[in-house]
């Protein structure tokens, strides 16, 4: 039996997202297809579009078997605990045997593997630690080192989709994982194109609905739109009140204390919060030194008091996971009794039944307290969520 394994956000399922799917299931002649998929938060530090629940339904409707949840302390980080977190999951399942993931560029992706084995070395932290005290800009310092490394062109390696792609390389590696790679050769628009066609990217659709534009059918599959035209969109903008209240109450000592905050930036982050615009807080805060994923990240981080302690005590237990089932499909019952009889981590299917300690606890209270806070952001509906809603099955 052959299981893929697909790692997304679904921030809306468009149609780049549904000829990634059929290419997995084509190219891996698979029987099931497992998806492990960002919660209420993403990757960027953005609230997703629609909650969990709703973005599994699309998912499951379109032709994924299973979706479970990338835990908020995976899934609103960085590219390198992201992969890591999802690639554990799906490895700590027992059946599934590849993993499908998108690339820019087919070709390149070849050159992959044997580069994400370099990212463990010294060699390459040396060439790093060399572009970084010439460039305040991570990502371009850290493309830089791998086009010197790799002999590919820079540009290879400003897109998110291939560093993500060396990350999920990166981590099978790591955690000795059998599973085979597939990259699939992205169809559609990058991240920052705003253009509106037939495969439009997910900030395109979700930037024409803030601005007004009520159609957006024909930018992704009919099921999914039916499902989500008549809710209304969380944005990015609605935290806004809360990064107010919250870096006007918290002291620079405190802010220092939160993950990935350096280098004064917690004075920085208060400074801009002075103003009452929103758009003019971003100003104040956009620099070279950070991309605005990574403070769009910082700031959730510290609306959640996400500390740099936590991290290191999730690290140093072994960065645990466990599988939440958000849906299946009927026909993947098989697929679920053999996760339950062969998988090396905790399956999830009702909330109450969880009682977890340690590392997994940490992650178990930032999942529940991410809900909450989402379900603010939603429609200021009442906390414990996780509790109330059992999986989505279709």
């Amino acid at each position: 039996m052959n299981v893929t394994g697909i790692v997304a956000e679904y921030n809306p399922f468009h149609n780049g997202h549904l000829y990634h799917l059929r290419q997995a299931v084509q190219r891996s002649d698979c029987n099931y297809v497992v998806c492990v998929m960002s919660g209420n938060f993403t990757q960027r530090g953005e609230p997703a579009m629609t909650d969990k629940w709703t973005r599994a339904r699309a998912a499951l409707q379109l032709g994924v078997d299973v979706v479970l949840e990338l835990p908020f302390l995976y899934a609103a980080m960085p590219a390198n605990r992201f992969a890591y977190g999802a690639v554990k999951i799906l490895s700590g399942l027992g059946p599934v045997t590849h993993l499908a993931f998108g690339s820019e560029d087919a070709a390149a992706a070849e050159h992959f593997r044997a580069l994400s084995k370099y990212l463990h070395t010294e060699e390459f932290q040396r060439i790093l630690k060399s572009y970084l005290a010439q460039e305040p800009s991570y990502p371009v310092a850290y493309a830089k080192a791998l086009a010197k490394i790799s002999g590919l062109p820079e540009t290879a390696f400003s897109f998110p989709n291939n560093i993500l792609a060396l990350e999920y390389l990166k981590a099978l590696d790591t955690l000795k994982s059998p599973m085979a790679p597939l990259a699939i050769q992205r169809q559609g628009a990058q991240h920052k194109d705003i253009r509106l066609d037939a495969y439009a990217s997910g900030s395109a659709i979700r930037r024409a609905r803030e601005q007004g534009l009520r159609d957006l059918s024909a930018a992704m599959p009919f099921a999914v739109w039916q499902l989500v035209k008549d809710l209304r969109w969380v944005t990015p903008g609605d935290m806004a009140p809360s990064f107010f209240s919250r870096f006007r109450t918290i002291s620079a000592a405190e802010l220092q204390g939160i993950f990935d905050v350096n280098e004064g930036l917690e004075n920085r982050l208060i400074r801009a919060f002075r103003t009452t615009d929103y758009e003019l807080a971003w100003k104040e805060l956009s620099c070279k030194r950070y991309s605005n994923a990574r403070l769009q990240r910082i700031l959730l981080y510290a609306l959640l008091n996400v500390t740099q302690k936590e991290m290191a005590a999730l690290d140093a237990s072994g960065r645990p996971v466990y599988a939440r089932i958000l849906g299946f499909r009927r026909k993947a019952t098989p697929l679920l009794r053999e996760i339950q009889d062969h998988a090396a981590i905790p399956v999830i299917t009702k909330a109450a039944d969880f009682h977890p300690s340690g590392g997994l606890n940490m992650l178990w209270k930032r999942d529940l307290m991410a809900t909450d806070f989402y379900s603010l952001l939603q429609d200021h509906g009442p906390s414990g969520r996780d509790y109330i809603k059992g999986p989505v099955i279709v």
